[in-house]
């Protein structure tokens, strides 16, 4: 049932649920494979979160890349690299809109889509340092 919420919650659940996919990892229901999926599930709903809900996530990955058995560090990795590519994405993004309101003398607008950028910038440093 854990697993079929964190599917669900993947696709459409806003930052007010981080904490189930936290508390799911930290206590001892999801076992084996469950646990696999549910990291899946975890890994698509954070490319739907602020990078600032997206640092919450940090110290759990970090966790199971640490004690996460066998199969966990065979697939741990290719969640670490998509969320880093969608971190990537978001700056390639955010560049984009930097060079627009630069022509605009967006200033403000400027200053915040930099300060997201350097966001995710740093989360993207954090992952790697987990692998």
């Amino acid at each position: 049932m854990v697993t079929g919420l964190g599917q669900l919650y993947a696709g459409y659940a806003g930052a007010e649920k981080i904490d189930f996919f936290i508390n799911a990892f930290s206590g001892s229901t999801l076992q084996g494979f469950d646990r696999l999926g549910m990291v899946n599930s975890f890994t698509m709903y954070l490319t739907n979160q602020t990078p600032d809900v997206i640092e919450k996530a940090i110290p759990t990955y970090t966790k199971l890349n640490e004690d996460g058995g066998v199969y966990m560090s065979m697939f741990l990795p290719q969640n670490i690299k998509y969320l880093v590519d969608h971190c990537t994405k978001k700056i390639e993004e955010l560049n984009a809109e930097i060079t627009k309101h630069e022509k605009n003398n967006d200033a403000a607008y400027d200053d915040k889509a930099r300060a997201k950028s350097k966001s995710y910038e740093a989360l993207i440093q954090k992952f790697y340092a987990i692998q």
